[in-house]
């Protein structure tokens, strides 16, 4: 029998790289759909309240499906793992998927994030499934049509919410990042259990998974066989730039000028002001404008030799191009 002292134990979450990655996922959304808060205050969560104006009655027929004390339908992100459709885009094929999921084979799931209680209800509700086809069939078309209730919201402006909140996380959620990072962003660690389930996941290599959503309220967490999820709620904002894009203009901006971005090229070994000067063929007080600007920026540093030399910050531009990079790119 292993003795504790010689079991290797977890560090902390905050000392251990963690492997982030951000994605969006039409079966969040519709987890959060289903989700029902008695006395849910709906000015804190507009988008949320009027999610069934056009399907009176739903959140009755949602509320009585199980009738077992919780109304979190959990269950539906086995389901969707078993099925191979966490992350389908798809409505179709993500619906094909949760069909296959819910007859699949039994197998044991952890639920590391659920209560004693939780963990039973949840399994006992995949077994129901698995052996009662009409029961399987209601659930079904329950979420068919909660998903055909909220579609043309994620279609629309919700979508578009996401997929802008998906980028600026990926631009503070990077690969190798520390659990400070997701912090920062939920501000709510479930009395200890997010930092834990966190460091033990970061431990074994396995990813560590954000997912924004439109209907999501503060955090949302579970723990699957090769990741650990968590949901965090797009914050509604007026139209516009987000605050991660306005940084990334600045900095563009700062290399904007040609005469910036010849110094800033000219920058890939140590050079000073004067033999910048010498370089653009301009005044050094002209230059000192345009460094003062790129160190302003983040991407100019001043290297400590004694002779105020300047070397560009090839991390700070790779950096800067890995962003743009991620803004553009289709969301997973």
């Amino acid at each position: 029998m292993a003795r504790a002292e010689d079991t290797e134990q977890p560090r902390p979450a905050a000392d251990l790289p963690v492997a982030f990655a951000v994605r969006t996922s039409p079966i969040m959304e519709l987890l959060w759909a289903l989700m029902l808060h008695e006395g849910e205050p709906t000015a804190d969560y507009p988008v949320r309240a009027g999610r069934f104006d056009q399907a009176p009655g739903m959140e009755d027929r949602i509320a009585g499906f199980w009738a077992d004390g919780e109304t979190c339908f959990t269950e539906l992100f086995v389901v969707a793992e078993r099925g191979g459709v966490l992350f389908a885009r798809d409505a179709e094929t993500m619906f094909r998927g949760l069909e296959a999921g819910a007859a699949a084979p039994a197998r044991f799931e952890e639920f590391e994030s659920e209560s004693a209680e939780d963990k039973i209800r949840f399994r006992e509700r995949i077994d129901r499934l698995r052996e009662d086809p009409e029961l399987r069939q209601g659930w079904l078309d329950l979420l068919r049509d909660v998903w055909s209730a909220v579609a043309p919201e994620l279609e629309g402006d919700g979508g578009r919410a996401v997929a802008r909140y998906a980028c600026d996380l990926e631009a503070r959620l990077k690969p190798g990042g520390r659990y400070a990072d997701l912090e920062a962003e939920i501000r709510y660690d479930f009395r200890g259990m997010l930092p834990r389930l966190v460091a033990a996941y970061a431990a074994t290599g396995r990813e560590v998974t954000a997912v924004p959503a439109w209907y999501g309220r503060k955090c949302f967490v579970i723990t699957l066989t090769d990741r650990l999820i968590v949901s965090v709620g797009a914050p509604p904002r007026p139209p516009g730039p987000s605050e991660a894009t306005r940084s990334r203009a600045r900095r563009l901006k700062a290399m904007g000028d040609p005469t910036r971005l010849a110094i800033l090229e000219a920058c890939w070994r140590p050079l000073t002001v004067g033999e910048l000067a010498d370089l653009m063929g301009v005044a050094q007080p002209t230059v000192s404008n345009h460094v003062r600007i790129l160190r302003d920026a983040g991407l100019l540093d001043q290297v400590k030799d004694g002779q105020r030399r300047l070397l560009a910050n090839a991390v700070a531009v790779g950096r800067l191009a890995e962003e743009m990079s991620l803004a553009v790119a289709p969301r997973t």
